[in-house]
């Protein structure tokens, strides 16, 4: 008989780095399912409940994975639309000042200087710090008195979405360590009950392949190879809000984004390089690296990929790979 695929079970196995989260709880439950209809026996009872125990365990180290990744996306664009904000809230806070203060004209350029940029760029802390001194330095103005409050409303928001961000970005990053722990120790119980299933049939080893579902073991498979790499630099330039570029686009594949630039940038595809960014549009983190479907970009036709930045902004690259599924 031919021995190809009890072979391609033990090697896909052996390496189980290249088997998916999901697809590794799939390849466990088949598994359990198939056992749980065998003949019961001590050893088969033993193997069966370690199994159990370990696969719920796994099953649940996903679902908070997911939970949390999904939630950080979430908080990352709402700190986005926050920053998006700053510039309007300041011009909103000038004329006030303006208004309660006619005849002082040196009163701006104390408040704000002559680059608000610090508002919205950089660093959490140096952002928060900016906020903060202009909170302090409207000590010295009775007459500024209301829109004090107002910056120390503004102050609490950026710190809510600067801390329900840190603290799910730290959630994911420890679940993920957990769920590469328990995708290994999982996968190497599966090799192992593949390795009693083979020293219990040894007049009949092809009676595993039964334990192992084809359409299972071979879907979603990670290999480099199997992927085909195309890479563009898309240069963000100071002053211009929306950034459009061209860039191939497989409409089955991913874009991996790897930003240059110290603020986070919102990014949609489109049809046209004018389009207006979608409710829900995704978000690269400053400096960040993230990986993203094309189909969750936007619509199928669309050609263009558009980034929207603050205003102000120096000069900056993101770099864009494109992946493809042969």
């Amino acid at each position: 008989m031919d021995n190809t695929y009890l072979l391609f079970i033990f090697a896909l196995l052996l390496s189980n780095e290249r088997i998916g989260l999901l697809q590794m709880l799939d390849i466990a439950t088949s598994l359990l399912a198939k056992l749980k209809a065998q003949p019961i026996t001590p050893e088969l009872t033993l193997l069966i409940n370690r199994l159990d125990l370990m696969l719920d365990t796994y099953h649940a180290n996903i679902i908070k994975w997911q939970g949390d990744k999904s939630r950080s996306l979430g908080k990352v664009d709402n700190f986005t639309k926050v920053l998006l904000t700053v510039p309007f809230v300041l011009d909103t806070w000038k004329t006030a000042v303006k208004t309660a203060m006619p005849g002082d004209k040196n009163v701006l350029l104390v408040l704000f200087g002559n680059d608000i940029s610090r508002f919205y760029q950089g660093k959490q802390a140096n952002i928060l710090r900016a906020f903060e001194n202009l909170f302090e330095l409207m000590h010295d103005y009775s007459d500024l008195t209301a829109l004090q409050l107002k910056v120390a409303d503004f102050i609490v928001v950026i710190n809510d979405s600067f801390d329900s961000k840190t603290t799910v970005k730290d959630n994911v990053i420890i679940d993920s360590k957990t769920i590469n722990n328990s995708h290994k120790l999982l996968g190497g119980l599966v090799l192992g009950t593949f390795g009693r299933l083979i020293d219990d049939n040894q007049l009949n080893p092809f009676i595993v392949e039964s334990y192992f579902e084809r359409s299972v073991m071979k879907r979603n498979i990670k290999d480099p190879e199997k992927l085909r790499v195309n890479q563009s630099m898309v240069l963000v330039t100071a002053g211009v809000t929306v950034n459009a570029a061209q860039v191939e686009m497989h409409k089955k594949g991913y874009l991996v984004f790897e930003s240059k630039l110290d603020v986070p940038v919102i990014v949609w595809t489109a049809a046209s390089a004018s389009s207006p960014a979608p409710f829900g549009a995704f978000v690269i983190p400053a400096l960040g690296k993230v990986k993203v479907k094309v189909s969750d970009l936007g619509s199928s036709l669309n050609d263009f990929l558009l980034f929207m930045v603050q205003s102000g902004l120096l000069d900056g690259k993101i770099k864009v790979t494109s992946l493809k599924n042969k």
